[in-house]
């Protein structure tokens, strides 16, 4: 008799809780959605379009309003989250493209970036719009299409820029050589996610009159994975930026040896032996990284176990500890 109360108590409490998740699951019928869009307050309307924006199509509608919330929102913050709603539309939201195109030029950091993210969403329109944007002569105009851009070539495997998209390479020419770091900064990186040629004699020119830390950093970087291990250019340009008075762009010369493999061990490690590297235990820790590449420098580490640094000694156990696995 036990038994049975307990059995049919357990089949209670499983019709309760199926009966609870099919209530939860019950959905709004869109034109409640989009009613509420009109007679809502502001908080009813967020949630109301959280659930539109997952409809695709359906919600198109509800786009002028949300584009008025998202002017008139009272926090970036806030701004960007009905953006990112937009966003889930993807290719739907179209509507709304020169509206969202405008809204990243403007000044600010959070909302153009949020803009400029969802209209790299909207496939080749968008990625027209982005270019267009990049076009333009002002510099906050450029730095929303390249966030923009650097997205859309993350995320779009099959419609990235290739090294035949001349117009492209053109404009990104051009704003390698403009006044605000920012612009120059993610140029570079959009230039090494095309992976061409020109794209490595653009930034290895730029190199030479660059001055900025953060740029120099991401120059070296692309120029990483971009330059060919028997750039004889480039080896010298690696071999002084790891001695570089900026403790950024020494990183970014480690990072760079790395990323060459063989040559770029060569380079690391003949500074290291020359003991002029500031950054000499952090550079022995690198050559740990390097695998199977950086074994022949495992005699040498092991007379550094004595050296009269500890942070040498130290740098030298663990690199030796590395390459050793």
């Amino acid at each position: 008799m036990k038994w049975l109360w307990v059995r049919v108590c357990c089949t209670a409490v499983v019709a309760v809780s199926l009966m609870g998740s099919g209530l939860a699951q019950a959905k709004m019928s869109t034109q409640d959605l989009l009613k509420i869009m009109k007679t809502g307050k502001k908080k009813q309307k967020i949630k109301a379009f959280q659930e539109l924006s997952t409809r695709g199509k359906e919600a198109v509608p509800a786009l002028p309003s949300v584009m008025k919330m998202v002017r008139m929102a009272s926090t970036n913050a806030e701004a960007a989250m009905l953006l990112r709603m937009i966003g889930n539309m993807k290719h739907h939201a179209r509507p709304v493209l020169p509206a969202l195109v405008k809204l990243a030029g403007n000044a600010g950091e959070q909302v153009p970036r949020e803009a400029a993210y969802t209209i790299s969403k909207m496939g080749m329109r968008g990625r027209r719009a982005l270019v267009d944007l990049l076009a333009s002569p002002s510099a906050l105009s450029k730095r929303s299409a390249l966030y923009g851009l650097l997205r859309f070539q993350r995320t779009n495997r099959y419609l990235r820029f290739k090294s035949s998209d001349t117009y492209i390479h053109r404009l990104l020419r051009k704003s390698l050589t403009n006044y605000d770091a920012d612009v120059r900064e993610m140029t570079i990186k959009m230039l090494a996610s095309t992976k061409s040629r020109s794209s490595r004699n653009f930034i290895m020119v730029l190199m030479v009159k660059e001055k900025k830390p953060r740029v120099l950093y991401a120059a070296l970087l692309a120029l990483g994975k971009l330059t060919p291990q028997t750039h004889g250019g480039f080896k010298k340009t690696l071999a002084l930026s790891l001695v570089h008075p900026n403790a950024l762009v020494r990183k970014g010369a480690r990072e760079a040896c790395l990323l060459q493999g063989k040559s770029g061990f060569a380079i690391l490690f003949a500074g290291i032996k020359s003991e002029k590297l500031p950054d000499r235990a952090k550079a022995i820790q690198s050559i740990g990284r390097f695998g199977a590449i950086g074994r022949p420098a495992i005699s040498f580490l092991k007379t550094l176990r004595k050296h009269k640094h500890a942070n040498i000694r130290k740098a030298a156990k663990k690199a030796i500890a590395t390459l050793k696995k």
